[in-house]
């Protein structure tokens, strides 16, 4: 009976392993199946409590599982990964200088460039000068979705990805000449022009050919990466109706899983191959008893 518990331990110890959801949820049905069917008439009577046990682990596995969709997070969120900073092109011939950023309270992120005072400029704009927020998220993350809190007469934004799907790529730098339309040349790459965003609504993003990068530069409407890759959906204002001025409160980003993750590891297919020899094992020792 202890090879038996061993085995199913071994088993336990796979699953755990597995990186794939939907196989973790169809080993543990599978290996339950095999506790009950080997304890003939008990595991009858256990039938019921393992079912409750199945939904349970599954449920467990499920909201343990490395990715599990997209995660919302608040630009100003302390507890993940995520870093912002403010940019503007107030430097020597429209250069990009590092600005700081003010939270405001249920509306997001503005800044203020050189000259600027009091609303609407206390946001992210660009009207005397084009701003923009660089996220971080310390790791490749697909982003989805971006919101915005208050906004005043038009929003629309431009969004830009670092270097996109190629691994282990260098953090960007902003020299004290880098423009704004230096940055298509440098490895930044146009994600697309996105129109019309409303106050609290989530606007999609990244939805055409998705890609993935730890750093995205999210700015107020700027035409000097041209006009390509526009969001349609605008129907009361275009991209070049007036400026544009928005906070911005949060983003909705997945971290993709590298395929090779769903191979199992040489380790990992050796403990499962012991496992099951332990069970063939103990049930062919089980039925030389009977």
């Amino acid at each position: 009976m202890s090879g038996f518990f061993t085995a199913v331990g071994f088993c336990a110890a796979f699953i755990l392993q597995a990186i794939d959801i939907k196989l973790k949820i169809i080993l543990v049905r599978d290996l339950l199946y095999v506790v009950r069917t080997e304890f003939g008439e008990i595991g009858e009577k256990m039938k019921h409590k393992t079912n409750i046990a199945a939904l349970a682990l599954g449920l467990a596995l499920w909201a343990s599982a490395g990715v599990a969709g997209a995660a919302t997070s608040l630009l100003n969120d302390s507890l993940d990964n995520l870093t912002v900073s403010g940019y503007s092109n107030s430097g020597t011939g429209g250069a990009l200088q590092a600005k700081s950023l003010t939270w405001w309270s249920g509306s997001g992120y503005g800044m203020y460039s050189p000259g600027e005072s009091g609303s609407p400029q206390h946001s992210v704009d660009n009207s005397t000068y084009q701003e923009s927020l660089l996220l971080n998220f310390g790791q490749s993350t697909t982003l989805e979705s971006v919101t915005i809190g208050w906004k005043d007469t038009d929003a629309d934004i431009t969004v830009l990805a670092w270097k996109p799907d190629v691994a282990g790529a260098a953090a960007p730098v902003f020299s004290s000449t880098t423009k704004y339309s230096d940055l298509l040349g440098l490895g930044w790459d146009l994600v697309g022009h996105y129109a019309n965003l409303a106050a609290g609504s989530a606007k999609s993003v990244n939805v055409s050919n998705p890609v993935s990068s730890s750093y995205w530069l999210v700015l107020a409407y700027n035409n000097s990466f041209g006009s390509t890759k526009t969001d349609t959906s605008s129907s009361t204002y275009g991209l070049n109706s007036g400026n544009d001025y928005m906070k911005f409160l949060s983003v909705s980003y997945s971290t993709p899983t590298p395929p090779d993750n769903k191979v199992p590891e040489p380790s990992t297919a050796l403990l499962l191959g012991a496992a099951m020899f332990g069970l063939v094992g103990w049930r062919n020792r089980r039925n030389a008893v009977r």
